[in-house]
This record gives C-alpha cells, structure tokens and sequence, in this order.
C-alpha cells in the first residue's frame, strides 16, 4: 500500500506500508506393522512428524525526492522492519494401536519465535559536476536490535559516470552493505526445508565492500552492454 504526494515542483514524497508473510509446513504420515513374539499378533505403527517454518515483516517507508536545480538532486528517507521469526519447528507424534492398548509419544523442537527490529536512514545527493561527469554520493545508518543486542552500521555510497561518446560511459562505484538476515540450507538446491533466521547476541552480522568499474554501450536507448573490469 502507498501513497505519492507532491509538495512542490521541486519536493515529491512517497509512503508506502507493508505486509509479507512467508511459511512453510511439510506433513509425513508413516504406517508400518510391528511383529510381535506370537506369529499371529501383528500391531500397526504409526508415526507422523510436522515440519513448520515461517518468516512475517510489517514494513513502513518514506522516501524523498527533492531537485535544487538542474544540476543537483537530493534523495532522503528512512524506513522501519518488524520481524517475527519462527526458524523452525518440528513435531513427531508415535503411537502402536491395536485392540488391547495405544502409546502416544509428543516431541517439540525449537519451537522459538524470535522478534526483530530494523531502522535504517538513508541520504544521497546526485551532481552533474560537467557535462559529461554526474557524480552520486550517499551514506545508509542501519540499526538492527534483536535478543537484547543492537547492531548498527553506517555504509557510504559513491558512483560516477563519465560519457566518453554519445552512447559510450565508464562507471565506477563503491558500496558497503550489512547483511542481518540469513538462508540456511542444506543442499545447493532451494527447498521447503530453507529457513531465514536473523543475527543473534552470538552471531554478528555479516558485511561486504562492494567495488565496481566497467564500460558501457547503449544501443537505440534500450539495450545497454557492460563489460566490467572490477
């Protein structure tokens, strides 16, 4: 759900709010007979396991597009993440049923749910230094608090592109990211046993510096080839 409003022919504004929801629920039945001492006595087994994972965010946005003049522009705006996580929660029911007695055995495992805070705010401004030079730079502020423990980050932006001919740039780029929520999977296939679990007060998150430079050729304004060198 969003809303766009423009303030003046020089500040526009969008506000959007969200809901996702993602879980997963995988049901295994097993019969089997168990033999018993006497030939003539056979006794059904059953056993039926539950296998559930979910991952809910309640998400809010607002974002800022203000232009000086011509040649520069500013971009600002924060948004807030409410997490809930449930990484994983298996149930194994047992029981032998025959006409004399029944056993039922109950087994819960990590049946946890987990909350998550997310705040980041974000500015950047974008310069047409020449004519041929336009010049982005930004800074990012991430909070994460989850269990007690709060992280936080700043993470600088920085590109330019520089027009060599009519249809012909170089760009360059510079970018460091935080990354508080994880995959794990047991196999290089996605399956419905993956689970998304957060950073905790025991694990730290993880971030990356991300380098980039390349050459670029736009062909009729709508296809762009690249070949990057970094």
């Amino acid at each position: 759900m969003g809303v766009n409003h423009v303030f003046s022919n020089k500040l526009f504004a969008s506000f959007t709010a969200g809901y996702t929801r993602y879980r997963s629920h995988i049901i295994q039945d097993k019969v089997d007979y168990a033999q018993s001492t006497h030939i003539d006595d056979q006794r059904i087994f059953n056993q039926e396991s539950h296998y559930r994972s979910s991952m809910e965010d309640v998400s809010m946005r607002a974002s800022f597009d203000y232009r000086l003049n011509k040649k520069h522009r500013l971009r600002f705006g924060g948004d807030y993440l409410f997490h809930n996580f449930r990484p994983e929660q298996s149930t194994m029911k047992s029981w032998y049923k025959d006409s004399v007695k029944s056993q039922e055995t109950n087994t819960v495992y990590a049946n946890s749910l987990i909350h998550g805070h997310e705040v980041s705010l974000y500015g950047e401004e974008e310069m047409h230094v020449i004519d041929r030079l336009k010049v982005n730079i930004g800074l990012r502020y991430t909070l994460f608090h989850v269990q007690g423990e709060v992280y936080q980050s700043l993470q600088p932006r920085l590109s330019a592109r520089y027009m060599l001919g009519r249809n012909i740039s170089a760009k360059l780029s510079y970018s460091k990211m935080n990354q508080y929520i994880h995959l794990l999977s047991n196999s290089y296939i996605s399956q419905p046993t993956d689970i998304w679990v957060p950073v905790t007060r025991n694990i730290r998150p993880m971030n990356a510096h991300q380098y980039t430079l390349g050459l670029y050729h736009t062909l009729n304004r709508q296809y762009n080839f690249c070949r990057r060198m970094l």
